[in-house]
């Protein structure tokens, strides 16, 4: 295992500007920041927002990556020897200041390993990075940490799915605090990658498939709301920003949907991008970003409202996530764009 600290390196200026609505009050996207994630030869997988930090996780050879970075291009990263896990998807989900969880997903056996992010100038504390012991020995297909500090895990109820899904919440210390089955009653390798969970503000969504399935653990509730079928298949799922409204941001195989859990209502968004990765941003505006172009929407109420497009590159990110002033975009080669929206 290695570690390591680097500024970060920056790429050739790219141009991204698109033309506006005549409205000047209206905001304009433009490009704050660009630098490529170390190490430059990494194959980027997933990336995650945690306040004035992010976390991204890539691939070398058969090693694994994950990096901590600053908004300002500031990283530090460890890498380890892991020739098994290479191939799998990983969840990365802040679960404290000074703890990533770093979880396998799509029902792939979790075994619990830990690394450490080594303090350095522009990081003071030292980052545990990997899955505890509680995770362990479970077919995993999904994790997330709500502002509760409560971390809810998908897992198999059978020994390969065919059980269908369980949804298990745990505090801090490991208690199990809530535990029910799921709706989803079978998967299938070619449904798999479409299962996730997210939880915002009482509420926690699980999708598969074109479905999403919600339940409002936090009024009591113990039983699903009716499914959602937003048709196409889901691709990934942000939430709202911590302590507010609940919103979930629902990326689909073309444009995407923003579900309002507490009234169960959805509203489309970017009919034209195809592939988009999408997130709200810190001041409440949805980031969506496919191949080629880019969309920012307004939020009033359950309303949407084109607010600004702009140009991005011909491959997807495989990560929008909220950033200060804006949003973020990740992609396979390491670049990362941030974006303010003023």
């Amino acid at each position: 295992m290695t570690a390591a600290t680097t500024t970060g390196v920056k790429p050739r200026p790219t141009k991204l500007g698109a033309k506006l609505p005549a409205d000047s009050t209206l905001p304009k996207v433009s490009l704050e920041h660009a630098f490529i994630l170390p190490p430059v030869l990494a194959q980027w997988r997933t990336a995650v927002a945690d306040g004035s930090t992010f976390y991204a996780q890539g691939i070398i050879d058969d090693r694994l990556i994950v990096v901590q970075g600053t908004w300002g291009g500031q990283t530090r990263y460890v890498e380890w020897h892991d020739p098994q896990g290479v191939g799998t998807d990983y969840r990365l989900e802040p679960s404290s200041a000074t703890s990533l969880l770093v979880v396998p997903r799509h029902g792939v056996l979790a075994r619990p390993f830990t690394h450490l992010l080594a303090p350095t100038n522009a990081f003071s504390s030292r980052v545990s990075v990997g899955i505890s012991p509680l995770l362990a020995r479970r077919l995993i297909f999904d994790v997330a940490c709500d502002e509760g500090g409560l971390i809810w895990v998908l897992h198999a109820a059978g020994t390969e799915g065919d059980l269908g899904l369980v949804l298990s919440a745990f505090d801090q210390s490991g208690h199990l605090r809530w535990s029910g089955t799921t709706p989803v009653t079978a998967i299938d390798e070619d449904s798999a990658e479409t299962v996730a969970v997210r939880a915002r503000n009482g509420f926690v969504c699980v999708t598969h498939g074109s479905a999403v399935h919600v339940v409002a653990h936090a009024r009591g509730a113990d039983h699903w709301l009716p499914p959602i079928d937003v048709v196409r298949a889901i691709r990934s799922v942000g939430t709202s920003p911590p302590h507010t409204r609940a919103r979930f941001v629902i990326s689909l195989e073309e444009g995407g949907r923003v579900l309002w859990p507490d009234d169960h209502a959805t509203e489309p968004f970017g009919a034209s991008l195809l592939d988009p990765a999408a997130c709200i941003t810190p001041d409440g505006m949805v980031a969506a970003v496919g191949r080629n172009h880019g969309i920012l929407y307004r939020m009033s109420g359950k309303d949407l409202s084109l607010a600004a497009p702009f140009a991005a590159r011909v491959d997807t990110p495989i990560a929008v996530t909220p950033a200060p002033g804006g949003f973020a975009s990740f992609y396979s080669d390491g670049l990362v764009q941030v974006m303010t929206c003023a």
